[in-house]
């Protein structure tokens, strides 16, 4: 079992891979990530491909192996001693801050959200709402050129 491979997974995968290994449901993973119970389970089954040890219970494994012989590595910084960082590649998003899970917007658009993480119903959703908004704007444009249209015809005829 190669546990190097953990640092190729991206943060949403190992944050997926973390709560699976402390025994959440897929259910409860994709709530707590604010994704859909498939999305949580794709994150959980690529990063065990990735790390290649034998399916989830063999990536669950890796990623404490890793992170037992890897939690007291840091970075020696120059002036004085300080308390040893996690590396980077393990920092999973707002977890280690302490700050809470964002919960699941329903926006298109989301800083440092998956491009993937809404479902079909949604998409369609967002692209007939974002070509009714086009439609009345288009509308909301030709009526203003016919109103000024108009302004220009009546004051013409009246001189």
């Amino acid at each position: 079992m190669d546990v190097t491979r953990i640092e190729s997974l991206s943060p949403r995968q190992l944050q997926a891979l973390r709560l699976y290994a402390d025994r959440f449901s897929a259910k409860q993973i994709g709530q707590q990530m604010g994704v859909s119970e498939n999305t949580a389970n794709s994150y959980i089954g690529q990063a065990a491909a990735l790390v290649d040890a034998g399916g989830r219970q063999g990536a669950v494994a890796a990623l404490r192996a890793y992170e037992e012989t890897h939690q007291n590595l840091g970075y020696q910084i120059l002036v004085g001693d300080a308390a040893p960082a996690p590396p980077a590649s393990l920092a999973a998003p707002d977890e280690q801050c302490g700050a809470p899970v964002p919960r699941r917007s329903l926006l298109p658009v989301r800083q440092g959200a998956e491009r993937n993480d809404l479902s079909v119903l949604q998409r369609v959703g967002w692209i007939l709402i974002i070509a009714a908004a086009i439609a009345v704007g288009f509308g909301a444009v030709a009526s203003a050129v016919r109103v000024a249209n108009d302004v220009v015809v009546e004051h013409r005829t009246r001189k």
